[in-house]
């Protein structure tokens, strides 16, 4: 049995994603009256409108090209925590026909080592702070990425041979990459996530003590906490490493429309009262990068990007105070 929504069909653009998200977004920007700007990072101040995005992204595209010799498939990893930046090396790298595949801030370097090495990663976007893990997650995978291959986003100066984000900004021109046709929409991948539901459950190192039951389906892991026996039963199948899955341009230009279009109709982005996201979900997740960035920035809404590292506390209402100049319309934050 086919089951049909009672909304109306909507028409899937033949159209790569940097190029549908700007145009949307510009096209709604001159129906909302009360337009101010649809980034903000309240880290360091800096504010961008769409076309602000539009014109950044298209400097550090040239750069990436230009300078990196970045190509049409080649595959960048992304190691940080949200934040303006990560808003444009995203678009930026679809500008060039990359692919990217975002990883989580947090792990370790075995599990990075894996992604680095089942992505086939090429270039590598990090902050200082994370530079550390990311070289001995580059030795541990023993991938081919030379140091200048590694991307500084928060850094004012190339170091140790990794090449600064900020010195990447060019106006030469380059092969912008489009899309004209619908097989090509279809079969280019534009994004290798590994998150929500295909992480899987990876021991590193594995634990000392567990029994795998050949007649079940199950695992169970004994573990000693304080004296005390405490016993997961896992299933087998969400054992394993994490999952990357290839997503289109057709992909993502087709589910941020899916998104937008109800939620036109629920009222939530109208002119009159402009949306405006705090961005705490990582940009890695795919919630993040379809709801927060694609939906967000075709339909005029305001980010402000959050870095949260740690599981909520009561502090954490105190750090959402200095932010009060703004009136958030969307909270979105992980789950603990």
């Amino acid at each position: 049995m086919i089951f049909r929504s009672k909304l109306p069909n909507q028409e899937i653009p033949v159209v790569d994603v940097a190029t549908f998200i700007f145009e949307e977004g510009k096209k709604n920007v001159s129906l909302s009256p009360l337009y101010e700007y649809s980034l903000f990072d309240q880290e360091t101040g800096e504010s961008l409108t769409i076309d602000g995005l539009e014109e950044k992204c298209t400097r550090l595209a040239s750069g990436l090209q230009n300078q990196l010799g970045m190509k049409t498939d080649q595959v960048s990893l992304v190691f940080s925590t949200n934040s303006l930046a990560y808003t444009v090396l995203i678009f930026s790298t679809i500008m060039t026909g990359g692919i990217l595949t975002l990883a989580n801030p947090t792990m370790n370097k075995s599990e990075l080592s894996f992604q680095i090495k089942d992505s086939k990663t090429q270039y590598i976007y990090t902050k200082l702070e994370l530079l550390t893990t990311v070289k001995a997650a580059i030795q541990l995978s023993k991938a081919d990425i030379p140091d200048c291959n590694i991307i500084l986003i928060d850094s004012e100066l190339s170091l140790n041979g990794c090449t600064s984000m900020k010195q990447l900004y060019s106006s030469l021109p380059f092969n912008r990459f489009l899309i004209r046709d619908l097989e090509a929409a279809k079969k280019k991948t534009a994004f290798l996530p590994y998150s929500s539901g295909t992480t899987g459950i990876f021991f590193s190192p594995p634990p000392p003590f567990f029994f795998s039951c050949k007649t079940c389906r199950f695992i169970f892991v004994f573990l000693f906490i304080f004296s005390n026996l405490i016993i997961f039963v896992i299933k087998k199948k969400n054992l394993g490493f994490p999952k990357g899955v290839v997503l289109s341009h057709y992909n993502i230009v087709a589910n941020t429309i899916q998104i937008s279009y109800p939620s036109r109709l629920n009222g939530w982005f109208t002119s009159k009262n402009p949306v405006k996201y705090l961005a705490v979900l990582p940009y890695y997740h795919i919630y993040g990068l379809v709801i927060i960035t694609c939906v967000g920035l075709s339909n005029v809404s305001k980010h402000y990007p959050f870095t949260l590292s740690d599981p909520p506390h009561p502090q954490f209402f105190i750090i959402l105070t200095p932010p009060s100049l703004h009136i958030y319309t969307y909270i979105y934050a992980p789950s603990f």
